[in-house]
């Protein structure tokens, strides 16, 4: 049996790749694990946060469900902080359950998942946020060429004692780029907004809450649980509208001076 443990927003995951007759799904799904997830994977071993176990299909576990007129396989089991896995299934189903096991411990821990881009300035992470085509990712990749980019679709933000920090995502992004477990103040909040002009405008706390709520990555029974944490989050965090065009050397002078 081969193990491996990610350390992911400070949660460690313990994979179990248990032996299977059928050699070729197992090896398979190891590489794309091991090179997806190579940035988390971590030596610390306890505490355990959360068990995956890969283990072989049988015909018995193959289970056709039927719900409302529609029939589906069941490819996996949970129950507590362990789920079972089967090696058929594929990497964006691997992500699915990942996403929903990475959710549901940050619903534990005053944290949640944010759609956004960030960079590293001065070690500290400048996150964007906004719609679809709000330039969220042009802004990561024009200041890509003189700051880390950190996030191109999806952040994690989680309380720490008594402040918030930005994590890396282990999923797969249209621009990939490297990620690892380490953690990041954060800088600023900029909602992105197109314009013909470089401008920033503070946004009061009370405008942030609803915009920043449309970008929170959440599933439908936590979102009580998960305003709770955002509504702390702002009110602990700097935010402001960011008007930008679509300027690459104007969008890096003008961070700059920001600094």
């Amino acid at each position: 049996m081969k193990t491996i443990f990610l350390d992911v927003a400070g949660f460690i995951i313990k994979i179990n790749f248990h032996q299977a007759e059928g050699k070729y799904f197992r090896e398979e799904l190891i590489k794309k694990i091991d090179s997806i997830f190579k940035g988390f994977i971590t030596q610390k071993k306890s505490p355990i946060d959360f068990t995956i176990d890969f283990i072989e299909i049988k015909k018995t576990e193959i289970i056709l469900k039927n719900h409302k007129k529609a029939f589906f396989y069941c490819y996996f089991y949970r129950g507590g902080k362990k789920i079972s896995l089967f090696y058929q299934i594929s990497l964006f189903q691997f992500q699915v359950v990942f996403k929903n096991i990475l959710h549901q411990l940050l619903c534990q821990k005053g944290g949640f998942m944010l759609h956004a881009s960030a960079v590293k300035i001065d070690d500290r992470a400048l996150v964007f946020v906004g719609p679809p085509g709000a330039g969220k990712s042009t802004a990561m990749r024009f200041l890509s060429a003189r700051y880390q980019p950190l996030a191109d679709d999806s952040i994690i933000i989680k309380k720490e004692k008594n402040d918030f920090y930005l994590y890396q995502t282990p999923f797969i992004e249209t621009n990939m780029i490297d990620k690892n477990s380490n953690r990041y103040q954060i800088k600023q909040i900029l909602f992105l907004k197109k314009d013909i002009y470089f401008k920033i405008k503070r946004l009061k706390k009370e405008k942030a809450v609803e915009k920043l709520l449309r970008q929170v990555l959440t599933e439908k029974e936590s979102f009580k649980t998960q305003v709770k944490d955002v509504a702390r989050f702002i009110n602990m965090s700097n935010f402001g509208i960011m008007s930008f065009p679509k300027d690459q050397r104007g969008l890096i002078e003008f961070i700059e001076k920001m600094k």
